[in-house]
């Protein structure tokens, strides 16, 4: 699980060309990893 949110989590912050399904496929994965407590450095709005 953490792999997965930290992945999803890398991906966004280095991709330049992103599609609109997979952003939301990896902000998903983050916002999970924020809910779960394994993203200390981010809150969700």
């Amino acid at each position: 699980m953490h792999d997965r949110v930290a992945r999803s989590l890398g991906i966004l912050r280095s991709a330049h060309s992103i599609t609109s399904e997979e952003t939301m496929h990896h902000l998903s994965n983050v916002r999970m990893g924020i809910n779960l407590g394994l993203i200390d450095d981010l809150k969700t709005a």
